[in-house]
């Protein structure tokens, strides 16, 4: 049986947990774990959010998210708070250093850093919760032309891979996005995508298939050889007057 989406999703975390710079021990959800008497340990909890279609097509891909919580759990008297929210700020450190987790064709990004939640006590115990939250994608999504309409659009030619978006849905540039078509005036993509480096064009100005390539660039006179670069200069130096037909006589 293949391994289902979420499946998948939680494989890619676990992975990521696994490689955590403390030595501390970790109980997984329906992990039979006994705390040891005096000893610090992280419990983990994992919370699918409803998820989400992007994109207007029937057969493209949804948006899945969800938060990831890691619980450092601390006897009470055994070190002041300070010790516990280092642990804490260590843990939500190492998922933001990388925050992009692949995994047998599944992306996993986490959100934005990671929260270091409020700590409470429970009896004889510290709690110091850890919260990460994520989206998910499949790996196929990359390296495509996007549309943002609020409709779906049709009778347009688009080549393979195109995804149409609701402007509404936008948060972020999304990641392998080769070209970008706006219907519609909306300056916060036009400005998020451009800052990333990705040509935005109007869709009524503009339809796929029709945008201007960018004239290719001269050489720089450093990327020419070295005597083709004196060349150049020599030309640039020489302050004699241009006469286009040395032959003919020189005006009063």
């Amino acid at each position: 049986m293949a391994a289902t989406v979420e499946t998948l999703i939680w494989l890619a975390l676990k992975a990521k947990i696994e490689t955590l710079p403390l030595s501390l021990p970790v109980a997984y959800p329906k992990e039979d774990y006994t705390p040891v008497t005096g000893q610090a340990w992280i419990k983990v909890s994992h919370t699918l959010n409803t998820g989400f279609r992007p994109f207007l097509g029937n057969s493209d891909p949804q948006l899945r998210q969800g938060i990831l919580q890691l619980a450092v759990h601390t006897p009470l008297a055994a070190q002041p708070a300070e010790v516990d929210i280092q642990y804490a700020g260590q843990i939500a450190a190492h998922f933001w250093a990388n925050p992009t987790i692949h995994h047998e064709g599944i992306k996993v990004t986490i959100q934005r850093a990671p929260d270091v939640g409020q700590a409470y006590r429970v009896e004889d115990a510290w709690f110091t919760p850890v919260n990460v939250l994520w989206e998910a994608t499949l790996e196929e999504i990359e390296a495509m032309m996007i549309i943002y309409s609020p409709i779906r659009i049709t009778g347009v030619v688009t080549p393979p891979g195109t995804r149409f978006l609701n402007p509404s849905s936008f948060v972020s540039p999304l990641e392998g996005a080769t070209s970008v078509f706006l219907k519609g005036d909306y300056p916060k993509i036009r400005s998020a995508y451009e800052r990333a480096g990705v040509p935005v064009h109007d869709f009524d100005r503009t339809p796929p298939g029709n945008e201007v390539t960018a004239p290719e660039k001269l050489p720089a006179l450093i990327d020419l050889p070295e005597h083709e670069q004196d060349e150049v200069m020599a030309i640039l130096d020489d302050d004699t007057p241009f006469v286009s037909d040395p032959a003919a006589p020189a005006e009063d």
